[in-house]
């Protein structure tokens, strides 16, 4: 993992304002940069470490925390999907608009997929939620955040549980 994977934006405040700006300010580095833009507020910021160390092969584009994202003014304006929780709790929102267009198109086709197969994860259905994310890789197999989910069910799933019964 390369320190410089990440850039990470922190708002002073949340004002829906300067949330849907740091939106913008941050869909607009990404389009420039490969990195993932993480975007925290100044109380989350220092589990940033965190989230790399967690998340270092997965390649999202904006991902967002949720305090940010209820303060934005309109959220369906853009193109996202929830990624899942993360360091200490941490839920995400992955924003997709700045991505190339091939890789845009594919997201966006399997964003009830992907979500309907996180749903089955974090309800402790990880043969579901396993297929889902199988067949979400079948139609977008560079997904990297679905290929992570797959490999936390594969380990699940080599020690039974009778929540899959």
């Amino acid at each position: 993992m390369t320190k410089d994977k990440y850039i990470v934006l922190s708002p002073d405040n949340f004002l829906f304002r300067k949330a849907d700006r740091l939106v913008k300010r941050a869909l607009k580095i990404r389009k420039k940069k490969s990195q993932t833009i993480l975007l925290l507020s100044a109380e989350k910021k220092c589990l940033s470490h965190d989230i790399q160390r967690d998340i270092p092969d997965i390649d999202l584009s904006v991902a967002m925390e949720h305090s940010i994202f209820a303060s934005l003014t309109d959220p369906n304006r853009y193109n996202f999907r929830f990624a899942g929780q993360f360091a200490q709790g941490l839920s995400l929102f992955e924003f997709f608009d700045s991505d190339k267009k091939e890789t845009f198109r594919l997201k966006k086709e399997t964003r009830s997929l992907f979500e309907d197969s996180l749903f089955h994860y974090y309800s402790g259905q990880h043969i579901r939620a396993y297929g889902g994310f199988s067949n979400v890789l079948k139609i977008h197999g560079a997904d990297t955040l679905a290929q992570y989910y797959m490999k936390l069910c594969e380990k699940l799933l080599d020690k039974p549980d009778d929540s899959d019964i």
